[in-house]
């Protein structure tokens, strides 16, 4: 861990050596009576206690017979002045009793717990957890090329931070030490709770900032205690096992025992160092995306970043300007497409009609990305669906909110796409003697294009109906002319053409020509 330097620090608090001499004697050492009957656990050669050392505490393993059967405890003894632990875990117990997370060990912390000296010091006490850290677990897995387990540490980890998260609980010192591997199980356990984040301990920060080559530069350097604290270092453990499973070499040519493969001046240099250059070379698109995100959060500042749960997932860290909010289809189900291909959507090209109230209307084909139920006879109808896109940077109009839905199986998306411009859009002429006139609204574009194209030359007339009967009975008629019809011609592509300068009576009766043409069409298959 990383300290930050406190005034309160004496040269009176025992040290490792103190700790070590004292645990030689549990019975007289210990106020806790489970503890007092144990031992601690020795070194072969030396008969000594064997000691995990830190920047702020040792850690000693003390065996001792419960109900006959052994349980192990981790006692870790502070080798600096604690401020204000009491009260943190105090706070950290309370919350834990409610919100429990499995990935955590019980622990009991002890104000007077072990006596050096003539005085007594704090220590906690949990339960020990049989396994590795997480460095060494990594090392044996690519030596033994183990690599599925490191994809399955990957995947505990994701749901570790997950239900952190959902704990409301912030680690604060995420790093390969305080994460250790249960050997029979191979499950993810954290250790270490001095600097944990809690919502009672907001405003009360530990005195340490985590370890400098796990966090994020700015923390190191101002210090950051909030609710998202684990947000870079859950996305440097994430990437870094994620790397590894499929590129092992990483491990040989980045690995010191003081990190996993990421070192701080990597996060001081984002994009510059030779481990991002390996990365965003990978082979495996989900580290390349990751990589991009984590050079991306060294750019930003700690409160700028998600939580621990979101930042994991393989999406950019801010949105696009062309936020795709809405994909809905006109039946209510919905279609999974790709994002990319809204992001600045190119203008007056086939596939895309930007529309001036704020959207864009896409047409697609309908595959395998489909989402939702779906009947084989409307599948097989529909090849080609227009879909209303909302964009979330842009302002909502009523008139396109219940848009219908335009679609011909024999007709491609290229040859139903009309111009952009309203005033640059014509109507295709038909095969009758109705003369060429423009169109009266863009939206109408597409249908009246097609509906015009194959009307027949002896249609009579009738009388006219509203336009948006019109949509659907053409839609309608699309799809049930009989096989014996005459062969009519193929529709002419959508010409474009200046509008002149024709009243409104001359608009008004091309509209009328259109409305009584398609009722004719429909008279003349007995439809009305």
């Amino acid at each position: 861990m990383n300290v930050i330097p406190s005034a309160q620090i004496s040269s009176t608090w025992p040290s490792s050596s103190d700790y070590l001499y004292a645990v030689q004697n549990c019975a007289e050492c210990f106020k806790d009576p489970v503890l007092r009957r144990g031992e601690a656990q020795c070194d072969e050669t030396w008969g000594l206690p064997i000691v995990a050392s830190g920047n702020f505490a040792v850690v000693f393993c003390i065996r001792c017979s419960k109900k006959r059967r052994q349980i192990n405890y981790a006692v870790r003894c502070f080798t600096r002045p604690v401020d204000k632990h009491q009260y943190r875990y105090e706070q950290l117990t309370e919350h834990l009793r409610i919100q429990s997370v499995s990935g955590l060990v019980n622990f009991e912390y002890l104000s007077e717990g072990i006596l050096v000296g003539d005085d007594w010091y704090p220590i906690v006490k949990m339960r020990w957890v049989h396994g590795h850290t997480l460095d060494m677990a990594v090392a044996q897995a690519i030596s033994q090329q183990k690599l599925k387990l490191l994809g399955k540490w990957a995947r505990e980890w994701k749901n570790l931070m997950a239900n952190l998260c959902q704990a409301d609980i912030g680690h604060g010192d995420l790093q390969h030490g305080n994460i250790l591997v249960d050997h029979p199980s191979q499950c993810l356990f954290l250790v270490d709770y001095d600097g944990m984040y809690i919502p009672s301990l907001k405003g009360i920060p530990p005195n340490e900032v985590g370890h400098p080559n796990y966090q994020h530069p700015q923390r190191l350097d101002k210090g950051y205690y909030a609710d998202n604290v684990d947000s870079f270092p859950a996305l440097v453990i994430y990437l870094t096992l994620l790397a590894l499973r499929s590129e092992p070499s990483l491990w040989e040519d980045f690995h010191n025992d003081d990190s996993l493969i990421f070192e701080r001046s990597d996060f001081q240099q984002p994009g510059q160092t030779p481990i991002w250059q390996r990365l965003l070379r990978s082979k495996n698109h989900q580290v390349r995306t990751l990589t991009k995100k984590l050079i991306q959060c060294c750019q930003k500042s700690p409160g700028e970043l998600p939580s621990a749960s979101e930042i994991l997932e393989p999406t950019p860290l801010s949105s696009e300007p062309w936020n795709v909010t809405t994909i809905r289809q006109i039946n209510g189900s919905h279609v999974k497409l790709p994002i990319d291909i809204f992001v600045n959507p190119p203008q007056n090209v086939p596939g895309t009609q930007p529309v001036t109230e704020g959207g864009t209307w896409i047409i697609t084909q309908i595959g395998q990305e489909r989402d939702g139920s779906t009947s084989e006879q409307e599948a097989g109808r529909s090849k080609y669906v227009t879909y209303p896109i909302t964009f979330a940077n842009q302002p909502q109009s009523n008139s396109h909110q219940s848009a219908n839905t335009v679609s011909n199986p024999n007709v491609s998306a290229s040859s139903t796409i009309a111009p952009a411009n309203p005033a640059t859009s014509a109507v295709s002429p038909s095969p009758t003697s109705a003369p060429t006139q423009p169109a009266p609204t863009s939206t109408q574009n597409v249908a009246q294009s097609w509906k015009t194209s194959h009307a027949p030359t002896s249609a009579p007339t009738q009388p006219a109906s509203t336009s948006s009967q019109s949509v659907a009975q053409s839609s309608k008629t699309s799809h049930t002319l009989p096989i014996s019809a005459p062969t009519q011609p193929a529709p002419a592509p959508v010409a474009t053409q200046q509008q002149g300068n024709e009243g409104l009576g001359c608009l008004g009766l091309v509209i009328a020509g259109i409305v009584i043409t398609i009722c004719a069409i429909l008279r003349w298959f007995g439809l009305l």
